[in-house]
């Protein structure tokens, strides 16, 4: 029989989460708690900046009434300011036809996801970005580290990207023997025909 539900998980949404809690009470399986009764939930090793969720899940068929206090026995039940600069790492060249992705690189201590700016525009919060470039140009991406209670400092430098028009070329290219050649990193050969048995010059188009 399925009892009414109660237990802390940590998670950025309600579909994505875990209980974090050394215990629960209720569910399938679970203790009860009568009515004016207490019960103890025990946590360890929580991350500041991390959001947590107080879990009451109650049987379709009851009417449940839910009371509880939150008693912090140390430390503090605010969070301590962001203070470290984000640090952005990524593709700094990009043609018009490619996105990019970008990351932060150190620890900031606090923060939980970031909030990405292009040309000081907010474009998404998350932990790590993609970006979609609008055109050619030259582009700013800039972070900040936040959490449910805090916002920290800009990324300084912000990072630069540049995006190139994408082109459409012909290349002519000869290879005599014996020589091969070298373009733009790949090695272009010789062409030999059998059952003819003649080799001829490459032509690359």
């Amino acid at each position: 029989m399925w009892q009414s539900r109660l237990e802390f998980n940590s998670g950025i949404d309600c579909a994505n989460f875990e209980q974090i809690s050394d215990n629960c009470y209720g569910g399938q399986n679970g203790n009860t708690l009568a009515e004016g009764e207490s019960g103890t939930l025990g946590m360890t090793d929580l991350v500041i900046g991390q959001y947590y969720w107080i879990i009451f899940d109650t049987a379709p068929t009851s009417n449940s009434n839910c009371w509880f206090t939150l008693e912090v026995t140390n430390g503090s039940t605010g969070s301590s300011p962001i203070a470290d600069v984000p640090i952005i790492d990524g593709p700094a060249f990009l043609c018009d036809s490619e996105t990019g992705d970008y990351s932060i690189t150190n620890d900031v201590n606090g923060a939980s996801e970031y909030e990405w700016f292009i040309d000081g525009g907010l474009e998404d919060t998350s932990v790590d970005f993609e970006f979609v470039p609008q055109g050619p140009g030259t582009y700013e991406i800039c972070a900040t580290g936040v959490s449910f209670c805090e916002t920290g400092p800009g990324s300084s430098p912000c990072f630069e990207v540049v995006v190139a028009e994408s082109t459409t070329a012909e290349i002519d290219l000869v290879a005599c023997l014996p020589n091969c050649v070298d373009y733009l990193g790949n090695v272009y050969w010789r062409v030999h025909n059998r059952p003819n048995n003649y080799s001829q010059c490459c032509r690359l188009r």
